[in-house]
């Protein structure tokens, strides 16, 4: 069996912007819910990071200006994004595009590749030590 967590010189800084409701509450109502996302990412990202946001409609406007700023801090942009992809294929580095108009099997297939995606990269940064 294989192990899930084996020591690594690699390591992954990992920061998910939708866990803490305080922060995302102050941010938006002290400024707007446009910038829940951004705002925070303004205090982790440095140059060479990787932001990877998830929009259903690909035009959420909170996930749009996060990719914005990502991208004046030269951090590189992945957008898992549904309904063809909207306004965020063309401003990402790269889109994982789901042509689904349907937002619960769009949702289901961003599920499904967030639960692949890290393995992938478990298994890559393993192979590498």
């Amino acid at each position: 069996m294989k192990q899930f967590h084996k020591n690594t010189k690699k390591r992954f800084r990992v920061v998910s912007l939708n866990e803490n409701i305080p922060t995302i509450l102050a941010y938006g109502n002290d400024l707007s819910f446009e910038d829940i996302f951004s705002e925070q990412l303004k205090n982790y990202l440095l140059p060479g990071d990787i932001v990877i946001g998830i929009t259903g409609s690909g035009n959420s406007p909170n996930i749009l200006k996060a990719f914005q700023v990502a991208e004046e801090h030269h951090a590189t942009t992945i957008g898992i994004l549904g309904f063809g992809g909207g306004k965020a294929k063309d401003i990402v580095d790269y889109a994982i595009t789901l042509d689904e108009k349907d937002a619960r099997l769009a949702e289901d297939g961003h599920w499904f590749l967030l639960h692949i995606i890290p393995s992938i990269l478990k298994d890559k940064i393993h192979a590498e030590t």
